[in-house]
């Protein structure tokens, strides 16, 4: 796996706990090599978080992704195991920007899943010399 484009300036956690009030937490992640070094893709569980809750921005090769979960669960909802709390979490990793082609960068979250693309510079992207 190769995940030289970025580097995370916050801590990965093993798993979700209550957040202190001062700090949000930061929700696991994984970055995968996408195929033909076309790119990576950023993979962020964030449980309980809808899309219009989710606050991702670019700049400077900073990428930063903040996120708010309420506590509103339905009425007769019950546990199993670990009960969700109101959760705030916040992700923030270094891009270098020669490699990753940072106008092209898409999101999309499905089934509490972030999933972030960041295509790689034409500059990075292998090509095939012709042979003459």
């Amino acid at each position: 796996m190769n995940t030289s484009c970025c580097k995370p300036n916050t801590p990965q956690t093993a798993a979700p706990q209550a957040p202190a009030k001062s700090r949000p937490m930061v929700p696991r992640h994984r970055l995968e090599a996408l195929p033909e070094n076309a790119g990576w893709e950023l993979r962020v569980e964030l449980p309980g978080v809808p899309k219009d809750a989710l606050k991702i921005t670019l700049e400077k090769g900073e990428l930063t992704i903040e996120a708010s979960r309420s506590g509103s669960v339905p009425e007769n909802w019950r546990p199993v195991g670990a009960a969700p709390v109101p959760s705030d979490y916040r992700l923030e990793l270094s891009l270098r920007d020669d490699l990753i082609a940072a106008d092209e960068v898409t999101a999309s979250v499905e089934n509490g899943i972030l999933s972030l693309r960041l295509p790689a510079t034409r500059e990075v992207k292998p090509r095939l010399v012709p042979v003459s």
